[in-house]
C-alpha cells in the first residue's frame, strides 16, 4: 500500500483519506516488531508497558460501539484499553441537537468497553497539527479532560526517524518496511524540523560560513519551526559558545534578550520562535 502511494498511483481524494493513514501507520506498529517500534511510540505519548505486554497487544480497527460510534483503533496493551481517534484534514465531530460531539461518544463508549476489560480507558487524539490547539476539547466536559491524550502524525515520523538512525539492529525487512513508512509520511508533509543535530555531517562544508540562514515562509516542511534568526542578540556572557540552541522549555529567551545590548552577530546557529514568544 505504500508504494502504490508513494508512486502516485491513487487519486488524490484516497490519499487525503484518514482511514488509509490511520491503516498504513498503525498497521505497521501490529505487523512489525512491537518492542522496538509499538512500545517506543506508547512510551512517547507517555503510556508505559513492559516488552512482554507490547508482543501481546491486540489491535481492533475500526470497532462498533453499541450507540454505533465507531472509533478508528483500538489497542488492548497492559492495563490499558486505548481508544485511538485520528485526524487527517478534517475535524472531530461537533455536538449538534441530535448528537453528542464525536470525542464525547467516543468517551462514553470506550469507558464502558473499557470497564469489562477491568482496563484503564484512554482515548488518543491523533491529528495533522504542528501543535497542540486547545480548541480539540471544546466539546469535552471537564470531568472527561483526564482520559484525553493528544498527539500527531508528526510524533511518527520523529519516532522512525530516530530509531533508523539509531544502533538498534533492525531486520533488514523492517528497515525497508520503516523507511517506506517514513517516506510516505514525508511526502505528506507529516513531519517537524527534527533539530540541527541532522546537519552534523555536513558541517565541514559549511564550515566557511559564518551564519546558517533558514528562510522559513518558503519552506513547506518547516511545522512549528520559524527559522534561523537573523538578528540574535548576544553578550559576552554566551559569546564563547559556537552553537546556541533554543528550546523553550528550557531557556527563558525573552528574558535574556531584554537584558542584553546589540554589538554584533557570532558564529551562531538559533532556533526558535519569533521575538513575541508566537
Amino acid at each position: 500500500m505504500y508504494n502504490v502511494e508513494l508512486r502516485g498511483k491513487l487519486s488524490s481524494a484516497v490519499c487525503r483519506m484518514e482511514d488509509a493513514l490511520t491503516s498504513n501507520v498503525f498497521s505497521f506498529f501490529k505487523y512489525t516488531n512491537r518492542v522496538i517500534f509499538l512500545k517506543r511510540y506508547l512510551e512517547s505519548i507517555n503510556i508505559q508497558i513492559t516488552d512482554d505486554e507490547a508482543k501481546d497487544a491486540a489491535f481492533h480497527f475500526w470497532p462498533t460501539y453499541a450507540d454505533h460510534t465507531e472509533p478508528d483503533l483500538v489497542i488492548i496493551v497492559g492495563d490499558y484499553y486505548l481508544l485511538f481517534e485520528a485526524k487527517y484534514f478534517s475535524g472531530f465531530s461537533g455536538k449538534t441537537d441530535k448528537i453528542e460531539a464525536q470525542l464525547v461518544r467516543q468517551i462514553n463508549g470506550g469507558i464502558l468497553e473499557a470497564s469489562t476489560y477491568k482496563k484503564k480507558f484512554l482515548l488518543i487524539a491523533i491529528t495533522a497539527d504542528h501543535v497542540y490547539r486547545p480548541s480539540i476539547i471544546d466539546d469535552i466536559p471537564a470531568e472527561f479532560h483526564h482520559y484525553l491524550v493528544w498527539t500527531n502524525w508528526q510524533n511518527v515520523a520523529a519516532i522512525l526517524n530516530i530509531i533508523l538512525n539509531s544502533e538498534i539492529k533492525l531486520r533488514n525487512s523492517e528497515r525497508l518496511f520503516a523507511e517506506d513508512l517514513y517516506l510516505l509520511l514525508d511526502k505528506k508533509h507529516l513531519r517537524d524540523f527534527q533539530g540541527t543535530d541532522v546537519i552534523e555531517k555536513y558541517l565541514p562544508k559549511l564550515s566557511s560560513y559564518n551564519l546558517v540562514f533558514f528562510q522559513a515562509e518558503k519552506s513547506k516542511y518547516r511545522g512549528g519551526f520559524f527559522g534561523f534568526s537573523s538578528n540574535l542578540l548576544v553578550n559576552e556572557s554566551i559569546r564563547q559558545h559556537d552553537v546556541i540552541f533554543y528550546n523553550d522549555q528550557q531557556t527563558d529567551i525573552l528574558k535574556m534578550l531584554h537584558e542584553i545590548k546589540i554589538e554584533q552577530l557570532p558564529d551562531i546557529i538559533f532556533f526558535g520562535r519569533d521575538r513575541n514568544g508566537r
